[in-house]
């Protein structure tokens, strides 16, 4: 190597590599070379800049950080709607992102005021929403869970199989349930050691739950 570093700074003869601290600014130009087994060398110019760091800023001060405060007024508040509004849009005013209300007081007429929630453990691996986006299925704190038909364009949700015999006010579940990963149609629940599953395939008859698994099988390790 030709040329100077700044004092503190050294250059591995093996690696190439910098290493070290330097209490100096400004340019240091400097050049390498390197050759191989065979002989055969390459020199190459480089210019190492040093910036002054206008004073100490590690520990245990850190002179250097702002210790001002710049007061930001709260944006308003967003209108949602207050015991009803399902379906009402409103814009991130930092991001203008699209953020949707998807229940409200009436989104269960049997069970109005209550909470909605759409985890039920706090778990990432819960799927809320099953595979292309059109299903969602969301639960109160009373631990009933209502699948939901997803509009992905407009944002908007909707009870299933409204009307209906068993359901006056659209289908209804007892307790969490997750979507198949592959399955677009297949919802899963856990029903004490037995896996059971729904199909929504038709979507003018409500599904009934069918078995895919007991966990008590003898063969079930």
């Amino acid at each position: 190597m030709s040329g100077s570093l700044p004092s503190g700074i050294q250059l591995s003869n093996s690696s190439g590599a910098l290493s070290g601290a330097t209490t100096v600014s400004g340019s240091f130009p400097f050049n390498v070379q390197v050759a191989d087994a065979a002989g055969q060398s390459a020199q190459q110019g480089f210019s190492l800049v040093v910036l002054s760091s206008g004073g100490n800023c590690g520990p245990p001060t850190y002179s250097c950080s702002r210790t001002d405060l710049k007061p930001v007024q709260n944006p308003p508040p967003p209108k949602v709607g207050n015991l009803t509004g399902a379906n009402t849009c409103t814009t991130d005013p930092d991001f203008s992102n699209p953020v949707c209300r998807l229940t409200d007081a009436n989104t269960d007429s049997a069970s109005p005021h209550t909470t909605f929630v759409v985890a039920s453990s706090g778990s990432a691996d819960e799927n809320h929403f099953n595979v292309d986006s059109t299903l969602i299925y969301v639960q109160n704190v009373a631990t009933r869970g209502y699948p939901m038909i997803f509009d992905p364009a407009t944002l908007h949700a909707a009870r299933m199989y409204v009307g209906s015999g068993s359901y006056p006010n659209g289908m209804r579940i007892v307790g969490g349930a997750f979507w198949s990963r592959l399955d677009p149609n297949l919802l899963f629940q856990i029903r004490g050691t037995q896996l059971t599953q729904y199909d929504f395939t038709d979507r003018v008859n409500p599904p009934s739950p069918a078995a895919v698994y007991d966990f008590a099988n003898s063969n079930c390790l």
